[in-house]
């Protein structure tokens, strides 16, 4: 079996990590940040300190298709985390009223969260990775760029290695690029002479303004809608997480000045108080300190064959190293819907309804509203909106965009909950 380098030792790279180590490779995992995580999982939000992760304390929810690949492949991290207070939410059994998804059915255990705040969850599998045989982890080891052997393809460099801040050399037969939004891939194939991966890029335009809670009794907020909710010119984010906390989030763009008082705590607060559905998510104890904010969030995809050859073998880059989108839509959302959203945003912002001739813009927006309305919609939208299956495979099922039109056509006239600009713009003032 292969010696492989892990670059990065985010909840992907260590899991990707254990799963070769199982196949039986050797595997090391280089990470730039230093400090190991804490021995007790629940200490990690207060005393773990993840600088290169600038969304260690940001919102996060980890979908059934992380649960289903856990359970499957690491029994043991799925184990652990459930000692460690992870939350388990099943949106048929514990969230929907039976009207809505018509009752329990057969594969309903595919809509089941395993979940938790980012840095606890890592805290989890950072130890499991620990114990597993042929994984070693190496924090405070910043990898500066690649090293390079003999070609295995004509003309194409072929990389053995990496090298380190600290000029040591390590030699492995592949190296998997798991550093994340940041990664440094592209410079470090140029500096081998390798051609550039095709790359598409631009600002998601989101800025984020969250705080996490947590309830003296254990219990957590009832969800009144979907975690994801539009209202006009901002989206709230409402995410349960473990041990009887959670996160709100408030979504704007980022050419909205007059949001950015967000960052306040007292006009945070005034906002979310102001929206229906979501109001009752502050009724915890804050256990950040004050709104964590996040921004300047790329939307990107990197093309690692060009005129039908890699820019180098041996090296591979996977999860937000190869593609990375806006968080806030928790499903690797296409650049396309950024658009869209963002194009909701300005037109409110002037006073004006948001057209678009994209079908499949339309196709979502009716499908959000109609999956109120028929157990087999509600379906079909966790089934997209947990990364479980491919839009294409959903909506191309028999009758179904019928019935989404049918059912969610008149979404543009459904009444609006939530301020309107005008309150919007006297809350944050």
């Amino acid at each position: 079996m292969g010696r492989i380098i892990v670059v990065g030792a985010g909840v992907v790279a260590l899991g990707t990590a254990m799963l070769l180590a199982d196949d039986g490779h050797q595997v090391v995992v280089l990470e730039r940040d230093p400090e190991a995580q804490p021995a007790d999982p629940t200490e990690a939000w207060a005393s773990w300190e993840r600088p290169g992760l600038n969304q260690a304390r940001m919102a996060h929810a980890f979908l059934g298709g992380f649960r289903a690949i856990v359970e499957a492949e690491l029994p043991r991290v799925a184990s652990a985390l459930d000692d460690a207070g992870a939350l388990r939410l099943n949106f048929i059994r514990d969230v929907l009223p039976a009207h809505a998804t018509g009752g329990w059915r057969d594969g309903d255990d595919r809509y089941e969260w395993l979940t938790g705040r980012r840095v606890v969850v890592e805290s989890v599998l950072a130890a499991a990775a620990e114990l597993t045989a042929n994984v070693e982890i190496r924090r405070g080891t910043a990898v500066t760029g690649l090293i390079c052997g003999s070609s295995a393809l004509a003309g194409v460099p072929h990389v053995t290695g990496v090298r380190t801040r600290d000029g040591e050399s390590i030699a492995a037969d592949l190296v998997v690029d798991m550093s994340g939004r940041r990664s440094a891939l592209p410079a470090w194939l140029a500096d081998i002479g390798a051609r550039a991966p095709v790359e598409e890029l631009e600002d998601s335009g989101f800025l984020y303004f969250g705080r996490h809670f947590r309830s003296a009794d254990g219990s957590l907020p009832p969800m009144m809608g979907p975690p994801q909710m539009s209202w006009g010119t901002i989206t709230s984010l409402t995410l349960p997480a473990d041990n009887a906390t959670w996160s709100v989030t408030v979504v704007a763009g980022s050419k909205d000045p007059a949001m950015r008082s967000l960052r306040e705590a007292d006009r945070w607060d005034a906002v979310v108080r102001s929206l229906p559905l979501v109001a009752h998510w502050l009724d915890g104890t804050p256990i950040d300190d004050g709104v964590q904010v996040m921004a300047r969030l790329e939307d990107r995809y990197r093309g690692f064959v060009v005129d039908g050859k890699p820019p180098a073998t041996g090296v591979v880059a996977v999860a937000d190293a190869w593609a990375c989108s806006n968080p806030a839509n928790g499903r690797g959302a296409s650049i396309s819907t950024d658009r869209h959203r963002l194009g909701e945003i300005e037109a409110g912002i002037r006073g004006e309804t948001y057209d678009s001739p994209d079908g499949a813009y339309l196709l979502e927006r009716a499908l959000e509203a109609a999956m109120r309305r028929d157990p087999e919609l509600v379906r079909a939208y966790l089934d997209i909106r947990m990364v479980l299956r491919a839009p294409e495979e959903v909506l191309t099922r028999p009758g179904l965009q019928d019935k989404i039109l049918d059912l969610g056509s008149g979404w543009r006239d459904e009444p609006s909950l939530g301020p309107s600009r005008t309150q919007l713009l006297e809350l944050v003032a």
